[in-house]
């Protein structure tokens, strides 16, 4: 790809960059604070090493996972993600099975009468095998017993007092504990200098394992030479499937994604178009296009515009959505999208494509380049006026836009008149050249030039181009209010098609319901008639019933 192509959307690089510092990243007073609330973390962990021997022996840290800390996380710093890393006796010989479902993995304890007959070790783990079905961890007694942990360590509305800087200015922070799927919730509320604030905290247990227990088969190997360890999750593919774990390697991917210049404005960026939009695709699944996308571009590609690298990883997300298929990182026999209905993602993949040549025209053609913000931020999120304050043109960009408008404007209906008196005007013409043979090219040229210099031309022109410029506005204000329509009727229809597909789905249902129905029905009457056929057979016919009359009429009118 050539310099020309970079340059192309160099126009809407303030533009992006303003979207993402003031509307995407987060605002480093609120981090800041969350971080200092977050030690109420470690006064639970301690309460929980006290209520628990098990809890004592297992635990090993904490370990900050989710976007946030991925540095990928969109809008307000309100929702964190904290794995309690626990790791498994030795004694037991852990190891990591590969399950029949590509990212899931059992745990499976080899030698549980080991540490039954460890006096040392025994007494430590009292209760591991309460989380056992056979010889494997089950992630609903995992859960279970992390649940009843922490039930008992937060009881109702708890407080905590914390010092938030180096004065003496503290917080008084309530939380409690809710339980939301694999994780259970902390959810933190507060005053501080006279703003409310609520934070969740999602805890999730996970044992972790060194990379000698890497899975095999198809799985990536270990790409890091620093990070050496990997994370098993509670959270299996379904309810009856209780002995099935996620696997986790977070470290591993944060430290591939980390040290590229735009690659996280980037991913932030699609991330937040995806929210605007409603888009039902899971952050993990934009970060695994990245993970692809990093092994098949040049590093320098990351050291790029951010316009021009956002437009471009734009457009291969939405080939990953329109195929419907994003390999997973880790063991690319799992298709991350597989769950995806088809109607879904084509109109995602749709809107998206609509969006980059929306995009490319706004280039191309100089004009409406403010309207991207659109695609970012609702009306109630952003005032317009002020952005584009924020966010002015330069002088030099002005007069390209001024240049290609006049270049690439359409024709007008009537050529407007310069004066009142055109023929004052005329220039002369290589016919008046010839008919005046005294007169030579250079003579036409200063003529030329001297009537382009009357002040009566300049104005005319000047007038001339006012007008074309207000032809000018007016198309670009009704393409805006075109494309405007256009956004609108696509979001329409995409709401259609999936009530659609949805109400298809219901149909079909209770079709197949009502042909079960209607054949049972004719079962029961194809039985019914076989009975009444069986019936006339079994049932004597006249003869039979004069003969059988005849015989009792003898045998009482017997003689003496």
């Amino acid at each position: 790809m050539n310099t020309d192509d970079y340059k192309k959307y160099n126009i809407l690089e303030n533009i992006f960059q303003k979207i993402n510092q003031k509307y995407v990243a987060l605002p480093n007073d609120e981090t800041k604070r969350n971080n200092k609330l977050l030690q109420v973390i470690d006064r639970i962990i301690q309460t929980l090493q006290n209520k628990s021997t098990l809890f004592t022996n297992l635990y090993q840290n904490k370990f900050y996972g989710g976007s946030f800390y991925d540095g990928l996380k969109v809008g307000k710093p309100s929702e964190y993600d904290l794995d309690c890393l626990l790791c498994l006796p030795k004694i037991v010989e852990p190891t990591v099975k590969v399950s029949d479902k590509p990212g899931y993995v059992h745990i499976v304890l080899n030698n549980m009468e080991a540490l039954r007959k460890s006096e040392i070790e025994g007494p430590k783990y009292v209760g591991l095998d309460n989380l056992l079905v056979g010889n494997r961890l089950s992630t609903q007694k995992v859960r279970s017993w992390m649940e009843s942990l922490m039930t008992s360590a937060v009881i109702g509305n708890s407080t905590m007092e914390i010092k938030m800087d180096d004065s003496d200015s503290k917080c008084v922070v309530k939380y409690k504990v809710f339980k939301s799927g694999p994780a259970l919730t902390l959810k933190l509320e507060g005053n501080l200098n006279g703003q409310d604030f609520k934070i969740d905290i999602d805890l999730v247990p996970c044992f972790t394992f060194f990379d000698d227990h890497w899975p095999g088969n198809e799985y990536r190997p270990n790409p890091s030479q620093k990070k050496n360890t990997f994370f098993v999750v509670p959270k299996s593919p379904s309810e009856d499937a209780p002995l099935h774990w996620r696997l986790s390697f977070q470290e591993q991917e944060r430290e591939l994604l980390s040290g590229y210049a735009v690659m996280k404005p980037t991913i932030r960026l699609i991330k937040k178009l995806r929210d605007r939009h409603e888009h039902k695709i899971a952050s993990y699944y934009i970060k695994t296009v990245f993970l692809w996308e990093l092994e098949m571009l040049d590093k320098n590609f990351w050291n790029k515009p951010l316009s021009f690298v956002f437009v471009t990883m734009l457009r291969k997300y939405a080939e990953y959505i329109e195929r419907k298929n994003i390999p997973y990182y880790w063991n690319d026999s799992n298709n991350l999208l597989g769950d995806l209905n088809e109607i879904t993602a084509s109109c995602i993949a749709n809107k998206l494509k609509n969006i980059v040549d929306h995009i490319d025209k706004i280039c191309n053609s100089k004009l409406g380049f403010y309207d991207v913000v659109t695609y970012f931020l609702r009306s109630e999120e952003v005032n317009m006026d002020t952005f584009k304050a924020e966010v002015p043109l330069q002088k030099k960009l002005m007069k390209q836009m001024e240049a290609a408008k006049l270049l690439e404007s359409p024709p007008q209906a009537q050529t407007p008149q310069l004066t009142a008196k055109p023929q004052e005007h005329v220039l002369p013409t290589s016919a008046s050249a010839t008919s005046s043979r005294s007169s030579s090219f250079e003579d036409i040229s200063k003529a030329m030039v001297s009537e382009l210099a009357k002040p009566s031309f300049s104005q005319d022109c000047s007038k001339m181009l006012v007008r074309v410029e207000a032809q000018l506005i007016m198309v670009a204000s009704e393409q805006k209010r075109i494309f405007g329509l256009m956004e609108t009727i696509l979001d329409k229809v995409e709401r259609c098609e999936s009530q659609l597909q949805e109400l298809k789905t219901e149909v079909n249902k209770k079709a197949i319901e009502d042909i079960v129905r209607m054949h049972t029905l004719e079962n029961k009457i194809t039985e019914m008639g076989k009975k009444i056929d069986n019936a006339k057979n079994e049932a004597p016919s006249v003869d039979d019933l004069l003969g059988l009359t005849h015989r009792l009429t003898s045998s009482l009118n017997f003689q003496p």
